[in-house]
């Protein structure tokens, strides 16, 4: 069985030492387990666990206590009976076929023979290890389930409205919302900035060419007022 739970906590550290005793208690092992820094002073992180298939109910049960909110919880299962007796039976025909390899090498007469036996043995020899391999791991899946855990401490925005219900629901959407605005704000101003040297630049080049038109237009109204002087 598998089982993935994400959800809030209280304090990391408190925390994982009480799961580093549930998962003792079962008999069952951490995998991985990584922790990163987040959203201001909020921790956040992953962890997997192995335990036997008697106690993933168990463990998990005592999971889902521990957190202060589950967000997702997520169990499946894999049945890999038919594959396991598919895979016994081929490993099983693979060994005897060694067997007669072994026999025909042995009676072998010449190097032609000997080099063409020994290079399919090689063959089914291959075989039998890559078999087994895949024998011990759904061994491994049958024997042990899976726990995919996703975690992260409160928020320091409004953390003590997090909870449960309407206004918890009102509360994470407006935190939601505020690390929105934060981040098309932050991405504007950096727009902003690296943009200026080529804004600096249009507006001193548009700038020129208004007094460049301004200075070409001087002259020629000049010129124009002196006609029509003449001209009267």
């Amino acid at each position: 069985q598998r089982a993935s739970l994400q959800g809030e906590i209280g304090e990391y550290d408190p925390w994982f030492s009480q799961l580093q005793e549930l998962v003792r208690r079962q008999k069952g092992f951490i995998v991985n387990s990584v922790t990163r820094q987040t959203y201001e002073d909020a921790r956040s992180g992953n962890i997997t666990i192995r335990v036997p298939q008697d106690g993933f109910e168990a463990m998990l049960g005592a999971l889902k206590i521990s957190f202060s909110q589950i967000e997702s919880e997520q169990i499946s299962g894999d049945d890999v009976t038919e594959e396991f007796y598919d895979l016994s039976a081929r490993l099983d025909n693979q060994r005897k076929a060694e067997q007669r390899l072994q026999e025909i090498l042995r009676a072998a007469k010449n190097v032609k023979e000997i080099l063409e036996v020994e290079r399919e043995l090689t063959r089914v020899r291959e075989n039998i290890e890559r078999m087994e391999g895949r024998k011990r791991y759904l061994q491994d899946q049958v024997s042990l389930s899976t726990i995919e855990v996703s975690w992260h401490e409160p928020y320091p925005i409004m953390s003590g409205t997090r909870g449960r219900g309407f206004w918890g629901t009102i509360a994470r959407g407006f935190e939601q919302g505020l690390r929105g605005f934060a981040d098309v704000l932050s991405g504007l101003i950096a727009f902003l900035i690296a943009g200026f040297p080529v804004y600096a630049f249009i507006i001193a080049a548009g700038w020129g060419l208004v007094r460049l038109y301004r200075r070409a237009r001087g002259p020629k109204k000049a010129v124009k007022a002196s006609a029509t002087k003449d001209n009267k």
